[in-house]
């Protein structure tokens, strides 16, 4: 799998500097979405804008040809020859929108188009700058007062006169005023202020809704889905609508779903406090839940850190429905990626899968037509032979690309091979941390569920997820050993807990009810890995010791059990003294 395009033109070089061929070899499929105010700066030219030659393409701006060879910098590979970038072909299931593709973080090509879905060759450029080169305009009012597409309510972004006020009267309250600020802090200020103010609640029924002469209603087939879905069994169907389907009602409840309903308040918040904003959905480079797919992720990536972000954020989907949906807001006179409060969110990132793929814009939910195709799908677990496991994508080619003018360095990526544990503590210890008694027991009824806290710590590999990749592959089963007693087995399961801060870094190791049963009372046990000479390890500080305390109702057993004996022992002296 090469990284050349699968159509070749034989075009003179001094033809390729043209502006016009930037358009033919490239921009026949998908256009470019340039800003509403206007065409972008194109000093040189090339057909290439000013801002992405510097913070994609990292070409230089000021010439056609940056390599000075003969190429231009347009030329689809030869833009590619100064950064570094990944070329995937993945088969998306509708909807989609082919007209919006081409943005700042991605290049997209269309291979071909079926009534199933669509083929795509997409270029992702991860080592962009583009949040470094976000700029504010205090003129934002005036500057975007046109942009009536992007700022208007929407069936679901249904703000209106009413809600206006009372959101800046709310933002008042909360030292807030949009008239004083720029773009960017208006975006960000409201941002956080929302989700400080608003609640996530766990419920996805976004993808079965459809909508009729502007009315939501769930699609037939899948009432069921809709039903399993909601945030509460016992709301109606136009309750559970106002709790993530509205955004002006989700403002009034302050409440909000999954990532869907989160970009649906959110965009109906920033349109009404006059921020241009749009939706956009994503997906992952693979489908997580196809070990094919997963592999080819692996075997495609040459970049060390690259491929070990992508692999976490891929490994955090595991096996399932994978996509995630937020917004662009026109910001410094350009569309900006917002991620829930993240502002200039890359593509790059082991929270959101490890790598996003643009894949679909819309205005409002309404619009977004996923009921009929990826609703149905994830609704009634539907599989065909192309798309034959979780999700409505799948990527048939990977390969990256370090470009010849670039100086790219790819040095090992850290990961942990050893995990040392320093501390060992039940879950509802009174010492334990408030993260860990206030975590859900997810272990079930009858298992005992310890908590051991570890060492290691690597800056370099990012947030909690560099824990992944070691889970996987140590060996996670333990021994508790007491003298006299039997062995007890227990195991990691998967469930950590850390706050960089506060130097949490605390693992669930759950002991089976079989040998919880069978643990002795007031006997200290160490914790011991089961098999420690894996390459992958666990390894402990001293001897971990940990003893399964007496329960209120036993102490009292004990007591009483005394005091039988006691009174036992008095009842013989008095025998004895009376002989």
């Amino acid at each position: 799998m090469g990284t050349k395009w699968e159509k070749r033109w034989v075009i003179p070089s001094w033809l390729l500097l043209s502006p016009f061929w930037a358009v033919v070899l490239f921009g026949t499929a998908v256009a470019a979405t340039a800003p509403p105010s206007g065409a972008e700066t194109d000093s040189d030219g090339d057909g290439l804008s000013d801002f992405q030659e510097i913070h994609k393409y990292c070409t230089d701006p000021k010439k056609q040809d940056t390599a000075g060879k003969g190429v231009a910098d347009s030329d689809p590979n030869q833009r590619r020859e100064f950064t570094y970038s990944i070329r995937a072909v993945i088969r998306v299931i509708p909807p989609y929108n082919l007209k919006t593709l081409n943005d700042d973080y991605q290049d997209v090509r269309v291979l071909k188009e079926t009534k199933e879905y669509a083929e795509l060759e997409v270029v992702l450029y991860p080592l962009n700058t583009n949040a470094a080169a976000i700029t504010a305009n205090p003129h934002w009012k005036s500057d975007y007062a046109g942009m009536k597409e992007f700022l208007a309510p929407g069936i679901t972004t249904n703000w209106d006169e009413k809600m206006r006020k009372d959101l800046v009267a709310e933002l008042a309250q909360a030292g807030i005023d949009p008239d004083k600020l720029t773009d960017q802090e208006v975006v960000e200020r409201v941002s956080r202020w929302f989700y400080g103010r608003s609640k996530h609640r766990t419920m996805f029924c976004t993808n079965f809704v459809q909508f009729f002469d502007g009315k939501a209603a769930v699609r037939p087939g899948l009432e069921k889905a809709f039903q399993r879905e909601k945030g509460d069994p016992n709301w109606s169907d136009e309750e559970q609508f106002a709790h993530e389907l509205f955004g002006r009602e989700m403002f009034y409840r302050k409440i909000y779903g999954t990532c869907t309903s989160a970009a649906v308040a959110q965009a109906t918040i920033l349109r009404a406090v006059g921020i241009p904003t749009r939706i956009i959905g994503t997906i992952p480079l693979v489908d997580a839940s196809d070990p094919g797919q997963m592999k080819l992720a692996q075997n495609g990536l040459t970049h060390h850190r690259i491929r070990q972000t992508i692999s976490n954020g891929l490994s955090a989907a595991g096996n399932s429905y994978a996509s995630h949906t937020y917004l662009e807001v026109f910001v410094g006179h350009r569309w900006r990626r917002l991620n829930y409060t993240t502002l200039g969110q890359n593509v790059l990132d082991s929270r959101y899968f490890g790598l996003m793929i643009h894949v679909h814009t819309f205005n409002d939910l309404s619009e977004a037509g996923l009921a009929a195709t990826w609703g149905e799908r994830y609704a009634l677990g539907k599989r065909d032979e192309v798309f034959r496991h979780s999700n409505p994508y799948r990527t048939m080619s990977i390969n990256d690309h370090f470009g010849k003018y670039a100086e790219v360095p790819n040095v090992p990526a850290p990961e942990h091979k050893r995990l040392t544990i320093s501390k060992l503590y039940w879950a509802d210890a009174k010492d334990a941390p408030e993260t860990v008694r206030s975590a859900q027991n997810t272990a079930g009824p009858g298992n005992g569920r310890l908590f051991v806290h570890v060492e290691e710590w690597l800056d370099d590999a990012g947030d909690y997820i560099q824990y992944r990749p070691f889970l996987q592959k140590a060996d996670g089963n333990f021994v508790l050993r007491a003298k006299g007693q039997p062995d007890l087995h227990c195991q990691a399961s998967g469930l950590f807990i850390t706050l960089k801060s506060g130097g949490i870094r605390e693992f669930e190791i759950v002991i089976p009810p079989e040998d919880f049963s069978r643990m002795a009372r007031d006997v200290a046990y160490t914790l011991q890995p089961a098999k420690p000479g894996n390459a992958y390890r666990w390894e402990t500080k001293g001897e971990l010791r940990i003893t399964r305390q007496l329960t209120a109702e036993e102490k009292l057993d004990a007591v009483l059990e005394r005091l039988e004996r006691l009174e036992k022992r008095v009842q013989e002296l008095e025998k004895k003294k009376d002989r």
